[in-house]
C-alpha cells in the first residue's frame, strides 16, 4: 500500500528465489506498485505452487531494483518460459527485477505429498540420472542413444512426453529428430528460435 494506506493488488507471472532470505519479483506492468514500494517498502506476497497448489503468504520488504546482472537474467528466463506457454513472448518483456527481503512466511495451505512423487525425491532423481548415464554409455550409435535416453526419461524420471530438437545451420529454427510419448511422431517438425516453449529454451541457452 502507499503512504496514505491505500492498497494495490497486482498479479505476477513468476517469483524467483534469490537466496534463503530474498525473492525477486518481475517488474513488467507494475508502475503503481513500484511507486507504492518507494513510499512504503513493505508488502505482502501470496505464492501458489503451480504443481502441488500449496499456498504461502510472505511478508516482504523492498531492498533494490536490478536491471541487469545474474538475478535479472535468471528471472527473465522464468518470465520467458511463462510467456512462451501463454503465447505472449513479445508482450511479457521484463523491465527490471525487484529484490525484496522475506521477513515472514505463513503457510496458507500445504498440499499432501503423493507417495509416488518421484520428481521431488532428490535421492531417487540422482539414482535415476546415474542409471540414465549408464544406459546411454552402452549405446553404440546415435539412434539407439536417443531412443534409450527418451525411454529412460519416461521409465525412471516420469517424463511421459519428450522430444529431441537440433538447431538448423542458419541458427534460426529447431528441427525435431526424435520424440516419445506423443500420439504422433513429430519428427521433422520445426519451430522458430524464441517461439513456443522449445524456442524460448533455445533462445535462453544461446544467450
Amino acid at each position: 500500500m502507499n503512504a496514505a494506506g491505500l492498497p494495490n493488488i497486482t498479479y505476477l507471472s513468476a517469483v524467483h528465489q534469490v537466496d534463503e532470505e530474498r525473492v525477486a519479483l518481475p517488474n513488467q506492468f507494475m508502475s503503481k506498485t513500484s511507486r507504492n514500494l518507494a513510499e512504503n517498502p513493505r508488502a505482502s506476497l501470496s505464492l501458489l505452487d503451480p504443481v502441488s497448489f500449496s499456498e504461502y503468504r510472505l511478508a516482504i520488504r523492498y531492498e533494490r531494483t536490478d536491471r541487469r546482472g545474474p538475478v535479472f537474467e535468471r528471472l527473465r528466463d522464468d518470465v520467458d518460459k511463462v510467456a512462451a506457454l501463454a503465447g505472449m513472448h513479445d508482450i511479457f518483456r521484463l523491465r527490471s527485477a525487484d529484490v525484496l527481503h522475506v521477513e515472514e512466511i505463513e503457510v496458507v495451505y500445504e498440499a499432501p505429498r503423493p507417495v509416488d512423487d518421484r520428481a521431488h525425491d532428490h535421492s531417487m532423481m540422482l539414482a535415476a540420472s546415474a542409471e540414465l548415464a549408464s544406459r546411454m554409455s552402452r549405446c553404440a550409435d546415435l539412434e539407439s542413444l536417443i531412443d534409450v535416453a527418451l525411454a529412460v526419461l519416461d521409465d525412471l524420471l516420469g517424463h511421459r512426453h519428450s522430444s529431441v530438437m537440433l538447431l538448423g545451420e542458419a541458427g534460426t529454427r529447431l528441427f525435431a529428430i526424435a520424440s516419445h510419448g506423443f500420439p504422433y511422431e513429430g519428427v521433422g517438425s520445426e519451430v522458430e528460435v524464441g517461439e513456443g516453449v522449445a524456442g524460448a529454451a533455445a533462445d535462453t541457452a544461446g544467450r
